[in-house]
């Protein structure tokens, strides 16, 4: 976790707490009542504890009163009451996603025209596999959402995406609200997902190469049904990266792996369910 994330605490004595100011040290003290009045009735010293509170709260002051757990309660009062701390965020991303896709005829040619336009390697070739969760009604995908664990080169991540709340879907470009964060095991969390009701409704697999040029992403992917790329960042970069790679705007795709694989299966009346290399080898 990145620490400067967690907004500091209160600490015991006088030191600096960041966000949080300054309390008193907690220290045993043998005293019978407020102001060293040892010996005055009950009463009297409640009443005064009374008056001393209203003309104390300018400088939260911590009273010291024989019972230790109720010093210790004003003294976390005296710390807290007049500033609430920051909140605590979760480490991840959320994001309007812009991207496109293209068929690629030449992985290595691409490659080429990738370092040739000043991309550099991110990420060799690694296998990535993917598994989207909905109910067994399908709601999510009803929606035009999706909830995807992928492993990726040695890292699980987890993601959603759903459609933009003002805009488009789709014009030239894809556009999708993505929320995503990196997880330990993505074998748990998909363990945790069945429990709540989830099923594995699409896998999907390739081999993947990320290129970058510090503006934005370039793709190469390897799947059972050939051979594409995704260009993602902002929808200017991506015209602009595209004319360098020689790619037209009509070869642009928006469309999902999902429904590229549909539509491959219709073409090849293949009986599979899921884009992964087995599978779809098995069926032809």
């Amino acid at each position: 976790m990145n620490n400067d994330r967690v907004p500091g605490r209160a600490l015991l004595g006088r030191e600096n707490t960041g966000d949080c100011g300054s309390v008193e040290r907690v220290r045993a003290e043998a005293v019978d009542g407020f102001r060293g009045q040892r010996n005055e009735a009950a009463g009297a010293q409640n009443g005064r504890s009374f008056i001393d509170g209203f003309h104390g709260i300018g400088r939260r002051n911590i009273f010291r009163i024989d019972n230790e757990l109720q010093r210790l309660h004003n003294l976390i009062v005296a710390g807290w009451a007049r500033q609430t701390p920051p909140a605590v965020y979760s480490l991840f991303t959320m994001a309007i996603e812009t991207e496109i896709k293209f068929r690629v005829a030449d992985v290595d040619g691409l490659s080429r025209r990738l370092e040739a336009a000043g991309f550099r390697l991110e990420t060799p070739r690694s296998f990535e596999s993917n598994t989207l969760y909905d109910t067994p009604g399908r709601t999510m995908r009803a929606r035009t959402e999706i909830l995807r664990i992928r492993g990726y080169a040695g890292r699980w991540v987890v993601t959603h995406k759903r459609l933009p709340d003002a805009g488009p879907g789709e014009d030239r470009h894809k556009h999708r609200i993505e929320t995503e964060t990196e997880v330990a095991d993505g074998a748990v969390l998909a363990t945790i997902f069945e429990s709540l009701g989830l099923t594995p409704a699409f896998c999907y697999e390739k081999w993947r190469a990320e290129w970058t040029d510090g503006q934005g992403h370039c793709v190469v992917d390897e799947t059972p049904i050939g051979n594409y790329a995704e260009l993602e960042g902002e929808a200017e970069w991506i015209d602009r990266v595209a004319t360098r790679l020689g790619v037209d705007t009509a070869d642009y795709i928006t469309l999902s792996y999902g429904r590229l694989f549909d539509l491959w299966r219709e073409e090849h009346h293949s009986s599979a369910h899921d884009l992964t290399f087995a599978a779809v080898s098995g069926s032809l």
